[in-house]
């Protein structure tokens, strides 16, 4: 008999030296692959020794001439597992028991009146048996495990546990709400039978407690939004705020990823549709309006608002934000330049200024990776930076419009040059005047540049007329026409602002004697409108 005993031990196979010997260490992934190895010969005190092949005959040829079929069954290793003098085994058990609160006697009849354990226990303690029935074979394939202590079933450190007392050990495991992983690391110093797994499994799984302070299980796989085939299709919106006393209504185009940022004092369902009206009479309605269950998108007005003009309302599930997760970004995205811009300007100068920057810049994620503004609007953004560009003016002027206005009006051509005397037509509350000026240069096709009474004016070619350089340019030299003619003249509505003319002429204009006009007035002849015609003569 070995057990307890100091025995040298020799083998022919060099290897084991490394792996057997106790003060030899070995590689983790070899240790796990060798426990049941380290579990068996833990309980034995042994040396190692290494002899060589041809030194070694008679333990070579016994293992080659082992036999098919054993005819012994009762072999001296399995005589020797069934040692019941062992007191640290005792012990095991004894500790066993009473961490189970399930006392040895309830364990011993228990075991008495199963069937099975008691044609096991009789197996272990006189040897396997020749024949193994299904309910038997579990047992057989841990043989090496199983031991008789005073007539109790053990395998390793645990108590083989009858049909009876299952139900309250497994109660007892379960007392602190364990996991199924926890309970099996658990039960294996203590106990043991045939299903032992499965009883814990379906225990933690049918546990109301555990199942109400489970974790949330894994997230299933990501289903995306589809892509849209055009910009405003669908457009996904949120509040962000209060932010300085403040809301911001956020919508975003799912496509371009244009951003409307409109500033709110309240969020209730009539500002947020008159909100949404406003924008949508900009851009149109969009097929689909993504949204949170925000009390302002589940009120029964909103909903009719959506059903009124064919929108596809849809609201993301609760306490899911990633379901309208292109609105949540872009709220992110505004806090945080908020947050970068503070205390350079306004509220509104701060918020033209990111939307400004935003929509002007290009986005990796829109079509083309282009700017918002190019996929929206159609055109790219005119910003401050154009300025560094070269000036490029291009386009073709109106000849059809300019013919026909020329046509109808008699329009003759007329230019002026530097240095010119000239009257100017001046318009004021109580009638217009002819003003004595001089041209100071020409500014485009149309438009002067005069010094009138010591000022600079702009005025158009219209407005000008020559003036006879003997003609004083002096205010009182300058005779003033009636309203009603000099409107006629251009066909201008007649309006007059209701004063004190006669005493603002004579403070501003003041006027020796009366002047009247001597112009012949013809009868107005009105336009007849003829769609067939396409010029008047």
């Amino acid at each position: 008999m070995l057990y307890g005993r100091r025995f040298t031990l020799c083998a022919d196979h060099k290897p084991l030296l490394s792996i057997l010997a106790p003060p030899k260490g070995i590689p983790v992934h070899t240790a796990n692959r060798l426990q049941r190895w380290a579990t068996l010969l833990i309980g034995y005190d042994f040396v190692l020794k290494y002899i060589q092949t041809e030194r070694f005959g008679h333990a070579d040829a016994l293992s080659r001439l082992i036999a098919h079929k054993s005819t012994n069954h009762s072999s001296e290793d399995v005589v020797i597992s069934s040692v019941e003098v062992d007191a640290d085994v005792k012990y095991v058990f004894r500790e066993s028991i009473r961490d189970l609160h399930v006392t040895s006697t309830m364990i011993r009849r228990a075991t008495e009146s199963d069937s099975v354990l008691q044609a096991v226990t009789y197996y272990v303690r006189t040897g396997r048996p020749k024949e193994l029935c299904a309910v038997n074979k579990p047992y057989f394939q841990r043989r090496d495990a199983l031991t008789v202590v005073d007539w109790y079933l053990m395998l390793a450190d645990g108590t083989v546990i009858s049909q009876i007392p299952r139900k309250r050990v497994i109660q007892m495991l379960h007392c602190a709400h364990l996991g199924i992983t926890r309970m099996k690391a658990l039960v294996g110093s203590y106990a043991y039978w045939r299903g032992i797994d499965s009883d814990i499994e379906s225990t933690v799984k049918s546990c109301e407690q555990c199942a109400r302070a489970a974790k949330v299980p894994v997230k299933a796989e990501l289903h995306s939004w589809l892509l849209p085939d055009g910009p405003w299709k669908r457009v996904h919106a949120d509040f962000a705020g209060p932010l300085n006393d403040q809301y911001f209504f956020i919508l975003v185009d799912a496509f371009s990823k244009w951003l409307e940022i409109v500033p709110l004092r309240t969020i209730s369902t009539t500002t947020t549709i008159s909100c949404l009206s406003r924008i949508f009479a900009q851009f149109g309605f969009p097929e689909t309006l993504v949204t949170d269950n925000g009390t302002q998108f589940t009120s029964a007005h909103f909903s009719q608002f959506c059903k009124s003009f064919a929108i596809e309302h849809v609201r993301s599930p609760p306490y899911h934000p990633q379901s309208n997760g292109q609105a949540e970004r872009y709220v992110d995205t505004f806090k945080r330049a908020l947050h970068k811009l503070e205390g350079e300007g306004k509220m509104c100068e701060i918020l033209d200024t990111f939307l400004r920057t935003y929509r002007s810049t290009p986005n990796a994620v829109v079509p083309n990776g282009v700017s918002p503004a190019e996929v929206f609007l159609g055109r790219r953004m005119r910003t401050a930076l154009v300025a560094m560009l070269p000036v490029k003016r291009a386009g073709q002027r109106n000849i059809k419009m300019e013919r026909q206005f020329n046509q109808h009006h008699r329009a003759k051509a007329r230019e002026f040059h530097t240095g010119d005397p000239v009257f100017v037509l001046k318009f004021q509350d109580h009638g217009c005047n002819w003003v004595p000026g001089t041209v100071t240069h020409r500014r485009g096709h149309v438009l002067y540049e005069l010094t009138v009474h010591g000022k600079k004016e702009t005025h158009h070619i219209n407005h000008i007329r020559q003036r006879d350089p003997n003609i004083c340019d002096k205010p009182e030299d300058v005779s003033e026409l009636p309203l009603e003619i000099l409107l006629d003249m251009f066909e201008l509505p007649t309006h007059t602002t209701e004063s004190n003319t006669e005493e603002n002429v004579a403070r501003e204009n003041p006027i020796i004697g009366t002047r009247h006009s001597r112009r012949t007035r013809a009868p107005i002849k009105r336009l007849n409108v003829d769609p067939s015609k396409r010029s008047y003569e």
